[in-house]
């Protein structure tokens, strides 16, 4: 027979790996918008404008309808990216801490029924122990499975979005091919310059109309932000004599960012430097 805890580490570890997974096919996605983008760039940048003037504006046109859908597409990676928090198991000292706080509870309530004639039922430290890592096993597994659940969707639709764009892409890299605008191929240089070559002289004509630039400088000013004052908080426990001795509070889940943020300094580490 399965252990049940045994069956929900398994799922739990799932889930943890199906993150990394998720964010390697983020990164797949991120070298394909950098190949496209290459791509128009060089495409732009040698383009004839002297070519048929059809031809070019059927291919801005198709250029014009790629970016509009890459743009949908990488805004749906940077959704997927970043901005969720996974549900992971709490720290190994907070676990063994709680382990011992119950041991040390099961121990009060046979001290307290000795000494005020009580007959309370002592509660099973192990048994407790065990229900709150299922309990914490299962939290963490449906929250993060929503999670890559909702991711995986989002970079579905991000593919799909790829697919629609390279829809127009093959269509503007058809024009560029088919009526050569491509200002830097071997046949249109070699006109250029058997023609008295007309494209130095316009170079230097556009030089010649570029005014000087003139170097700006801005001045950069120094912004200081105040420095937030740590309030000292003091936490005064009040020990009461309740009829049975309360039980020791479970220890919280951690929270795993997918954003790229420096972690808060612990205050109450700060509070303790200063003392």
């Amino acid at each position: 027979m399965i252990n049940k805890n045994d069956m929900l580490s398994q799922l739990y570890f799932n889930e943890l790996e199906s993150r990394n997974r998720i964010f390697g096919r983020l990164q797949l996605n991120f070298a394909v918008y950098a190949s496209i983008v290459a791509l128009f760039v060089y495409m732009v940048r040698t383009v004839d404008y002297g070519s048929s003037c059809v031809a070019v504006t059927l291919f801005f046109v198709g250029l014009s309808v790629s970016i509009v859908l890459l743009i949908w597409s990488v805004y749906l990676t940077i959704v997927a990216l970043a901005g969720f928090e996974y549900n992971t198991f709490p720290k190994a000292k907070d676990l063994i801490d709680y382990a011992a706080d119950l041991d040390s509870h099961a121990e009060a309530m046979k001290a307290y029924n000795s000494e005020y004639n009580q007959n309370i039922e002592i509660p099973d430290s192990e048994k407790k122990f065990e229900k709150y890592v299922s309990k914490a096993f299962s939290k963490c597994i449906d929250h993060n499975y929503e999670i890559n659940e909702f991711r995986r969707k989002v970079i579905r639709k991000s593919i799909w979005g790829m697919v629609l764009a390279s829809i127009p892409i093959v269509f503007s890299s058809i024009i560029f091919v088919f009526y050569d605008l491509d200002a830097s191929s071997p046949r249109k240089v070699s006109a250029s310059f058997n023609e008295g070559m007309p494209l130095v002289n316009a170079i230097e004509s556009i030089h010649s109309g570029i005014p000087n630039l003139q170097t700006v400088e801005i001045d950069k000013e120094t912004i200081n932000m105040p420095n937030n004052e740590l309030g000292e908080q003091e936490s005064n426990q009040k020990q009461n004599i309740p009829p049975p001795p309360p039980e020791p509070n479970e220890p919280e889940l951690q929270s795993s960012t997918e954003d790229f943020k420096e972690p808060l300094p612990d205050k109450a580490q700060i509070l303790n430097e200063d003392k």
